[in-house]
């Protein structure tokens, strides 16, 4: 395993991309950074190689074609020594594979001309037409192009039908989408960062490897997280690379798309933002990039590096009384921060908090750099929304790295009593428009009675888990004497739960929503067990996790635990076993095939948030 995803992709024969991601998953309200390495997979050492054993090839070939011509014979001798001649077209035709198969092994560890290497990050959103009215998404806008550049090529892929989306109109795309045994989704774009250079041109010697580092702009704080397990609607996010390969002056192009987890925003006291789908597309600033070079080949020493001097002799006299004074003023904002933790149980402050702090103290404030070229260029929308997260929580600093992160760690460890919000934030809350809690009213425990008697208790480890968590949970059951729970089952499921202003049939607002099944834990009961353990398993990898739960003005999405429980009467239990065979020693008894009992089944809602944890890679 890596500590981070790694997707990897091949742009020529002996050049590979590999995307590494520094966060996965990213979070709304935050940029998107990204590792880019262009490897090239070839070795000078076997090029020299290959080399000498082609001029050890001619050499051979050479001296045996002088030996053949030194040894004129005649015509008749030619013909009887024909088959001998054979012997020899056919070890020149060995010799000739031979030489093109070096040459083939010595184009791969030849060098490659590259150019025109750029990333853009885009989203999009899409839905089936049979179950969201598309006229009621009154402002989404087509997308104004120059020509349609793929209009006459057939598509075969969503990569391939979002690739030439920002060159051509919404509707020609959504005429040429797939078809197939799944519904055909229409694309509707949310979400642009333009395409951002990362080099004009580069020769990859063999061997060689170009770093970049991609910051994109800081994402919209109400962006909805990435979302495509449902097969009538999906919220995804892709990284597009663009390279263009020079090869026998003629211009190869690659163009490649890879999948991005983004997390919606959680501020301090659980809330999220609903996010908006049915608006105009939002376009940031391009991304900036940065290059690593590797300075160790070209790395020398000073001739003042090998000197030895005293340090004090470097240094005036009053930097070292200003470096001893600094030094007091730390050590003391130590201890007032530890003091300060002992002191109190509402400090909550992490290690990086503190160690900032400290840093600060000794050094100046830090000046933050934004993600974005200028802070003009946030969009209204967005520095609204960060007014008012500042208003409402102090803790959440305008350019801190990771404070959502930090602000699901803090979670994490409350209490209940620390989850609701105070009454004098309830003001300040619906203030806060589109800002919603997410684990407000949550518990541990659900008691479970059907007509009025007691069926069981359901009692969770957590009061609220994130996408990174397995779901621990113990179903107590009842000790009736009229029925016996024979069975049980624990389902998790996603529910859709669609706007009614946008479906596309009335009558299927109000009908009852199916579930989509992520995983299923069964159970069979014995006697006298009355409690039983159950452990729910979601799927967690790099590339593919559950979405948290998050709320649109189109939809919103619900997770739910689903039991089920098998009832038998004790009257049909007694009879449950038929005798197979008896004698003087005694009976043998058969359990029955069938059993005629109840099925009884009940929903749990259950609350899922992002996780801190970061993904890594296979």
């Amino acid at each position: 395993m890596h500590g981070h995803r790694v997707d990897t992709e091949l742009v020529t024969e002996n050049v590979r991309l590999e995307v590494v991601y520094e966060s996965n998953p990213s979070f709304a309200g935050e940029g998107i950074q990204l590792l880019i390495r262009l490897r090239h997979l070839g070795s000078e050492r076997r090029l020299e190689q290959l080399e000498v054993e082609r001029n050890t090839l001619k050499t051979s070939i050479e001296e045996r074609a002088k030996a053949r011509s030194s040894n004129n014979k005649p015509w008749l001798v030619k013909s009887l020594l024909d088959p001998f001649n054979r012997d020899e077209k056919a070890e020149e035709e060995h010799d000739k594979e031979l030489e093109e198969d070096i040459n083939k092994k010595m184009g791969f560890h030849q060098a490659v001309d590259l150019m025109s290497c750029y990333v853009q990050i885009y989203g999009v959103f899409q839905y089936d037409p049979e179950v969201i009215d598309r006229t009621e998404l009154s402002k989404v806008n087509k997308l104004a192009g120059v020509s349609s550049l793929r209009s006459s090529y057939a598509v075969h892929s969503l990569s391939e039908t979002v690739a030439g989306f920002f060159f051509t109109s919404f509707d020609e795309m959504t005429t040429a989408a797939v078809k197939g045994n799944e519904p055909t989704l229409e694309v509707v774009p949310i979400l642009l960062i333009p395409q951002t250079l990362l080099f004009s041109e580069v020769s990859l010697k063999p061997g060689e490897v170009k770093t970049y580092q991609f910051k994109s702009p800081k994402l919209p704080y109400d962006l909805p997280p990435t979302y495509r397990s449902s097969k009538h609607i999906k919220i995804q996010y892709f990284a597009n690379f663009g390279i263009t390969n020079v090869k026998d002056d003629k211009l190869k192009p690659f163009n490649a798309d890879f999948s991005l987890n983004i997390c919606p925003f959680i501020d301090a006291r659980g809330c999220q933002f609903t996010s908006s789908l049915n608006q105009d597309l939002v376009i940031l600033p391009p991304g900036r990039v940065k290059e690593y070079k590797d300075t160790s080949k070209n790395r020398r020493k000073s001739v003042a590096s090998v000197i030895p001097r005293r340090r004090s002799s470097l240094l005036p006299t009053n930097s070292i009384e200003n470096r001893l004074r600094t030094s007091q003023q730390a050590k003391d904002k130590f201890k007032e921060l530890v003091l300060e933790l002992n002191s109190t149980d509402e400090f909550k402050a992490d290690l990086e908090v503190l160690v900032d702090q400290i840093l600060d103290t000794q050094f100046g404030p830090e000046k933050y750099e934004s993600s974005s070229d200028d802070e003009d260029e946030r969009n209204p929308s967005q520095q609204n929304n960060l007014v008012k997260m500042q208003k409402l929580d102090p803790r959440v600093r305008k350019d801190s790295i990771g404070s959502v992160r930090h602000n699901i760690n803090n979670l994490s460890g409350s209490v209940p009593a620390a989850i609701y919000l105070p009454a004098e934030d309830a003001e300040k809350e619906h203030e806060l428009k589109g800002l919603i809690p997410q684990i407000k009213n949550c518990q541990k425990e659900y008691i479970i009675n059907r007509n009025g008697h007691f069926i069981c208790k359901v009692s969770f480890s957590k009061y609220f888990y994130d996408i990174s968590d397995d779901i621990d949970l113990v179903v107590e059951l009842c000790k009736d004497e009229s029925y016996k729970i024979s069975a049980v089952s624990a389902t998790l499921e996603s529910f859709e739960l669609i706007n009614p202003k946008f479906c596309i049939d009335g009558s299927s607002a109000k009908a009852k929503p199916e579930g989509n099944i992520l995983y299923e834990n069964r159970a069979i009961c014995f006697d006298n067990s009355f409690s039983i353990p159950m452990k729910i398993l979601p799927q967690k990898s790099p590339s593919n996790q559950i979405t948290s739960q998050f709320r649109t003005d189109v939809f919103q999405l619900k997770w739910m635990l689903r039991f089920r429980f098998v009832l038998l009467s004790k009257s049909e239990e007694s009879n449950s076993l038929d005798k197979f065979y008896e004698d003087k020693n005694g009976s043998l008894s058969h359990a029955k095939k069938y059993l005629e009992g109840e099925e009884f089944m009940c929903h749990v809602p259950i609350s899922i948030l992002p996780t801190s944890k970061d993904f890594g890679g296979w």
